[in-house]
């Protein structure tokens, strides 16, 4: 989820909906006969070089209760956002955890582009190099 300051009303509802999202999930699996804990759910926020490194990307563990993921909702605070935004390093986070173990759904939640090839390989937004994200791109190629 873009966690950006244009998202701050959004973010805020996703936070204080956590529970109901795991309400809804855990009905729709029991109405199917599967273990209601049978499905976990991660949290991961993106936004964007000018919020530095650090909170470029922030993700949860994967979490079977909802008490945990909204322990970790609550930390998160909507910080910068330029035009267009790191939504490439949401979905890598994403490819990267499925290659760990197999998703089988991915919501991304966002209202401002992805940043252009361009501005993925140049320092221009923050003067430094952001290498995780330039090495993931470049090997994409």
């Amino acid at each position: 989820m873009d966690a950006t300051c244009s998202m701050f009303h959004l973010l805020n509802k996703c936070k204080n909906t956590v529970d109901i999202m795991f309400e809804c999930a855990s009905d729709i699996v029991k109405d199917n006969q599967i273990i209601s804990d049978s499905f976990q759910i991660q949290f991961a926020v993106y936004r964007n070089n000018d919020s530095g490194e650090k909170k470029l990307l922030q993700s949860s563990s994967w979490e079977t209760k909802p008490h945990n993921l909204r322990v970790f909702m609550n930390t998160i605070e909507v910080e910068g956002g330029l035009l267009n935004e790191a939504i490439e390093i949401g979905l890598w986070h994403a490819n990267r955890e499925n290659e760990r173990e197999n998703i089988t759904q991915v919501i991304l939640i966002g209202d401002a582009p992805p940043n252009t090839r361009k501005e993925i390989l140049s320092d221009k937004i923050t003067g430094r190099k952001l290498n995780l994200r330039k090495q993931h791109i470049i090997k994409t190629n």
